[in-house]
Order: C-alpha cells, then structure tokens, then sequence
C-alpha cells in the first residue's frame, strides 16, 4: 500500500569460501557504531529509486551525527534527501555545519528552514519532521514537487556534501504523524522510544464508592521522567466519607493528606499505566 518504508540495519558477519588455497586475503575493516550504518563523511551514501511522490509525510531517523577532519564539506549532506533537483522535493532531513553540533537546518517542499536549534544532534537520539514540523517546533513548508528517488547521507547525485553519521533505523510515511501517533508506530515496529527513560503518566483510578472530582498535578498522557512525583487531588462526594487507603502496581512511596475534605495522595510514578485503588 506504500504506507510505510522501513530500513533497519544490522552488522553481520561475513564468510570468505575457501576456494582458493595458499592466498593471503586482507579484510580491512571500518570503524563503526554497533548495529549502525555508519557513513564516513567523505563518500559514503546510497540512493533509492521508485518511492511514492509524496504531497505529505513524516520521516523519522534514530541517528547520531559524528563530526571530525575527515570530512570533505563543512556543510554536510543529509541524513535523508529528496530533493532530486533544488527547491523540489518533498523533504531535506537535517542539514548541518561540521563542528557546529547543535543546529541543522531542514527542507520542506523547497523552503528551507534554517539553523533549527537541536541540542541532540552528537547525541544516538531519534529526530522526526513532518511537512509542517521538526522534532515538534513548526517549520514552513513551500510549493515544490516531490519525486520518486531519495538519498542516504548526500543531498542528490553529484551533489559533494557528505554526511558523517551513524544511522540505526529510519522509517518513512505519505502523511503527517502526531508525537503521539508516531511514538505507537516506533513501538509497535520495534523501533524505540521517542521518550528514552521516561514514562507516559496514564492513571487508571478505580473506588469502592463515587467521589467527587478528581485532578492531577502531571496531564494524563504526558510523558515524564521515571520516578518523577505527581500528586492526585481527590474531593468525596459526602463530608461522612473519608479516604482511608490509596494503593497502586506504578506509584511507589505513597503518602496521603487532607484539609477540609480535600485528599492530597502523593507518589514516585515508576511505570505506565498507574493502576489507582481508592478506598
């Protein structure tokens, strides 16, 4: 159906057949990242050709850019590219300037989007951009026409820019995705987290008898650092209740208070979802 380009790489071993014998055979071997691709800055790319002309998209790389004096540009090529001819396309991913680890800039349908602050760039993290964004913060997106080609590591053929990066997974689709949708899509490929040692605050809160309301100092569904506290605020519904016990399988270290019929339950979130029992 085209909804969905995946690449994933995996170093492997090689086996040289023992055919011919009393030969010296040298096998001189890159420095690389394990399970990465790693692309050297001065040479390395690749291309693919018969993708979907796209009219929307969200690309999304688990990279890290390596930066040194190896390379040929000070202007690097991309991590991905598809812009065959300049101002068309339909995205540059990440463009940046050798020694200069926390700015890119990036391309969408032929507007550039220039100097994008990104403090992860020298960092193994994920980077997503869909038409109108980069990794979250709104881009401008132009006019151009997308083709059917796309690069690894270069802008487009006989372009000199190179990138020097290592590249674990990249994964592409015709529409734009949502933070939220895109994190299910890594997990349900297997691919990461957008929210590495973070956990998504999902209270699940069941009671043995209505109460009034409920509110939580941490919005549901966003994602926070593993072991962060948040508190619940809970009002009953008659001034004869009382609160006298709240247990949870993801909240640790509870402790409960309360001021004129108002309950404070306090704790450290240790996984998602945060299944609550009030008594």
């Amino acid at each position: 159906t085209n909804s969905y380009i995946g690449l994933s790489f995996i170093r492997k071993s090689a086996n040289i057949p023992d055919v011919v014998k009393n030969v010296n055979v040298t096998i001189e071997v890159l420095p690389t990242i394990e399970h990465a691709l790693s692309l050297d800055g001065i040479n390395d790319f690749g291309k693919v050709t018969g993708l979907p002309v796209l009219k929307d998209y969200t690309v999304v790389a688990l990279r890290k850019w390596l930066y040194g004096d190896s390379v040929t540009s000070t202007e690097t090529g991309s991590i991905v590219s598809k812009y065959k001819v300049g101002n068309n396309g339909a995205f540059i991913l990440e463009q940046t300037f050798n020694r200069n680890p926390s700015r890119s800039s990036t391309f969408s349908f032929g507007t550039i989007n220039s100097l994008m602050s990104n403090d992860k760039l020298n960092e193994e993290s994920f980077t997503y951009q869909t038409k109108y964004s980069y990794n979250g913060e709104t881009i401008v997106s132009g006019s151009g026409v997308d083709g059917d080609s796309m690069w690894l590591g270069t802008i487009r053929d006989g372009d000199a820019r190179f990138s020097k990066l290592a590249l674990w997974s990249l994964m592409l689709f015709p529409y734009s995705l949502s933070e939220f949708l895109l994190e299910r899509q890594l997990r349900k490929y297997k691919a990461g987290t957008l929210y590495p040692d973070m956990i998504e605050f999902r209270p699940i809160v069941k009671s043995n008898i209505p109460y009034s309301s409920i509110s939580y100092s941490v919005n549901p569904g966003v994602y926070v650092t593993e072991g962060s506290t948040v508190t619940i605020t809970i009002t009953l519904s008659n001034a004869s209740d009382k609160l006298i016990g709240v247990s949870s399988n993801a909240i640790s270290d509870i402790s409960i208070s309360v001021d004129n019929g108002v309950y404070e339950v306090t704790g450290k979130v240790t996984k998602s979802p945060q299944k609550i029992n009030i008594v």
